[in-house]
């Protein structure tokens, strides 16, 4: 299952994706986009990226998997931590 989020955070614009099995986070990635990027461009890079990596993973994923079982807060607090690490601040 993934978490997928994009979003601007003091004029950078970014997203992020947390690869979760098992209920445990297995990977995450963030990625930082051009500042003229849109969130909506963001969320949409977010969705190719996740696509993207299931394929080469041989995973299914699926929109409602997707918000039906997230994990929200861990996620989340993994992924300030890591903006956090980026030296973006939020």
């Amino acid at each position: 299952m993934m978490d997928m989020d994009g979003f601007r955070i003091n004029n950078e614009t970014v997203f992020a994706v947390c690869i979760v099995k098992s209920n445990d986070l297995y990977k995450d990635f963030l990625c930082k986009l051009n500042p003229t990027n849109s969130v909506f461009q963001a969320e949409l890079a977010s969705i190719g990226f996740a696509a993207g990596w299931a394929l080469e993973h041989n995973q299914l994923v699926g929109e409602a998997d997707h918000y039906a079982r997230s994990p929200k807060n861990s996620t989340s607090r993994n992924l300030q931590s890591k903006i956090r690490r980026y030296g973006l601040k939020i």
